[in-house]
């Protein structure tokens, strides 16, 4: 795939999801889904794996310490965060921003594969998580923890589930 698309939909996103990055390239890396040959063909891995692992624990550091910082107790911040966290919560709030729309693979972004090829986008979402470790790694803990307390954390209230995702 042409690079310049590739960075010209990878900028859209960033404005969609009010983020400035300083460098695409992790964006780029959150939402490429090429799979990785891992000998395993019936649990596909995916180059944003491990991107999404990074960012899953991001997300879980920023949530658990806005929480203590509310003066929540253990077992209300776990309570709290299984519910803000859920893949029902993380998936919704990946509908309501398109950032789906955005994910590709070495031919394809998603509303052009056709369908033998098709982009991975199931309900357990890996986008979210993807761009929450990309924000880190491109712009710091800092400008990640800010860019979860004031766009991304208002969302995952808004769609908070139930415990049961």
């Amino acid at each position: 795939m042409e690079s310049r698309r590739i960075n010209e939909r990878m900028r859209e996103l960033a404005t969609r999801i009010c983020y400035e990055p300083g460098n695409l390239d992790h964006l780029k890396k959150a939402m490429c889904v090429d799979p990785l040959d891992n000998g395993n063909s019936s649990n596909k891995e995916y180059v944003n794996g491990a991107m999404a692992t990074l960012g899953d624990t991001v997300l879980k550091t920023v949530i658990t310490d806005r929480l203590y910082r509310e003066g929540k107790d253990r077992e209300d911040i776990t309570e709290e965060k299984i519910l803000l966290e859920n893949n029902k919560t993380l998936n919704d709030v990946k509908k309501e921003l398109g950032v789906f729309h955005f994910a590709y693979n070495s031919s394809y972004f998603y509303d052009d594969s056709p369908e033998e090829n098709k982009i991975p986008n199931s309900n357990h979402d890996m986008y979210i998580e993807a761009i929450v470790g990309a924000i880190y790694l491109d712009r710091g803990f800092k400008y990640c923890k800010d860019w979860i307390d004031t766009f991304l954390l208002p969302l995952m209230e808004k769609h908070k589930g139930s415990k049961k995702p």
